[in-house]
Formats: C-alpha cells, sequence, structure tokens
C-alpha cells in the first residue's frame, strides 16, 4: 500500500496508506504492508515475488508506472542470479 492520491477530490482528514494497510492487518489480511515510495514498493516485490505471482497495481495518478519499474527490478534480478551448473 502506497500514500493515498486524492485524484479529483479534495484529500480524505487523516486518512493515509499506512493507515489502510493498519486496518487490513487488524481485519486479517496477514501481508498489507506500507511502502513510503515507489522505490520501496518495488525493493519490497522484487525481494519476496516468486516466479509465477502475479503482482496487480491499482491506483490513480503516476502509478501507472509503477509496474514497468517492478517489471524492470525482477528482470534485473533474475539477471543476477547464477545458472545452476
Amino acid at each position: 500500500m502506497l500514500d493515498i492520491y486524492a485524484a479529483s477530490e479534495p484529500p480524505i482528514p487523516g486518512a493515509s496508506g499506512e493507515q489502510v494497510a493498519d486496518t487490513i492487518r487488524r481485519l486479517g489480511g496477514r501481508n498489507a504492508q506500507y511502502a513510503a515510495s515507489f522505490d520501496a514498493v518495488t525493493r519490497e516485490l522484487a525481494a519476496v515475488a516468486d516466479s509465477g505471482d502475479m503482482i496487480l497495481t491499482l491506483g490513480a495518478g503516476n502509478v501507472s508506472q509503477l509496474g514497468a519499474q517492478i517489471l524492470a527490478a525482477l528482470e534485473g534480478r533474475e539477471r543476477a542470479r547464477p545458472i545452476p551448473a
């Protein structure tokens, strides 16, 4: 979960991405996490994603750029892995 982006409406006072992730965890979503930036979420996903996982990005604003950033990090991770003997 990243910060909430107010598209064409005023921000909701007190609402934050961190608060939403905390609420999801409190209601049973064990893996809900907050990330403060695209770089942070990209690093975290590149560290935990397994082959065959699906990563879905949803949101407003420039979140459409996040998918390409995550894909590049995953591809870089694959190139850095040693080739099995």
